[in-house]
């Protein structure tokens, strides 16, 4: 259709001058010969709306594919976790730990039940330990009380636990039957979150009077005393009169001020050196252990040690009544060390 010196685009109807071949307003060919109008982008524009609506839709699938990837990430480090966290123990064999068990008496007069822990430097606390009246499992033990939760422990010089017993006075034992018991025992290890709990059975009988204080307690500290050769009879004489402060640890005065609490205990040596175990605490807080060492002399009734830093003491020895006092207090001979002993000293 002809306007004028102007044409209308047959494709949108818009104005067209009259020179131009190609609508300035769709870009359509302006075909003065034929009513059919080809859009000169045509394929082009079908290419972009088709491409448009597949790079949306394109678009949409990957939102939601990364939805779902998404999702699997985090149900499977959910799973993950909870193996992880949860199952490990199911997954981990409990670590082997082997024990011994019986009944009998510390420090001459302590009647106990216990139980020694063999390879236990991996163990690193215990989370309780309970007494079960006769014998149970993982399985029964819910079904039982427990008699005792109130349990001692000693330790190895390296600071492993050795051996976790109870008061035997305190079960109200009579001494005629035969007794069976459970230990059910929680530990953890060093770099491992989990607890282990084991059971071990002890069967005893009640007339039972063994000393048992060389399997409770380390004796790795005591040293075989042989006698001291000197090049003089005299000499030689001296020390054989001294002998009995050899064969046992000697116990200084306890000492107690408010909540404070230290006490040492000294192992003599034939060879003149001496080792000494010091104890001390503040309050609910654990024991501290340290070792010194040393020299000693005896001259006639005198004791006199000194350690590497240049510190000295004398002790007081009398050979007939076999004893050894520090000033006016004498020093308790014991034959066993540990925290254990310390605390009786204080009736801890």
């Amino acid at each position: 259709i002809i306007v004028g010196e102007n044409m209308k685009c047959k494709n949108c109807g818009a104005r067209v001058e009259k020179e131009s071949s190609i609508c300035p307003n769709c870009g359509a060919t302006v075909n003065k010969n034929s009513d059919y109008v080809l859009l000169t982008n045509q394929s082009n524009v079908y290419e972009d709306i088709y491409s448009s609506k597949r790079k949306k839709n394109n678009k949409v699938l990957t939102k939601i594919l990364a939805v779902i990837l998404s999702l699997v990430i985090i149900v499977g480090a959910g799973v993950g976790s909870y193996l992880f966290f949860y199952g490990k123990s199911s997954a981990i064999d409990k670590p082997k730990l082997s024990f011994s068990s019986g009944y009998g008496v510390i420090n001459e007069d302590e009647q106990i039940v216990y139980v020694t822990i063999k390879d236990s430097s991996s163990i690193q606390y215990i989370h309780g330990v309970n007494l079960y009246n006769g014998e149970v499992n993982e399985k029964t033990i819910k079904k039982q009380e427990a008699v005792s939760s109130d349990y001692n422990y000693t330790e190895n010089v390296d600071n492993s636990f050795r051996c976790i017993f109870f008061d035997a006075k305190s079960l109200n034992l009579d001494k005629s039957g035969n007794y069976t018991y459970t230990f059910e025992m929680t530990f953890s290890n060093y770099n491992d979150d989990n607890r282990y709990t084991y059971y071990k059975t002890v069967n005893f009988s009640g007339n039972t009077t063994a000393d048992v204080s060389d399997k409770v307690f380390d004796h790795s500290l005591n040293e075989t005393t042989t006698e001291k050769t000197t090049s003089t009879e005299s000499s030689t004489k001296k020390e054989e009169t001294a002998d009995y402060i050899y064969n046992t640890y000697w116990y200084t005065a306890p000492y107690n001020d408010a909540d404070s609490y230290s006490i040492s205990a000294f192992k003599f040596n034939s060879d003149g050196t001496f080792t000494s175990t010091d104890y001390s605490k503040t309050g609910e807080q654990d024991w501290v252990v340290s070792t010194n060492k040393g020299e000693f002399k005896i001259d006639g009734n005198k004791l006199t040690i000194s350690t590497s830093d240049g510190e000295s003491d004398e002790l007081t020895i009398d050979k007939d009544n076999q004893t050894i006092s520090q000033g006016k207090n004498n020093l308790t001979s014991r034959k066993y060390n540990s925290i254990k002993n310390a605390e009786d000293f204080f009736g801890l």
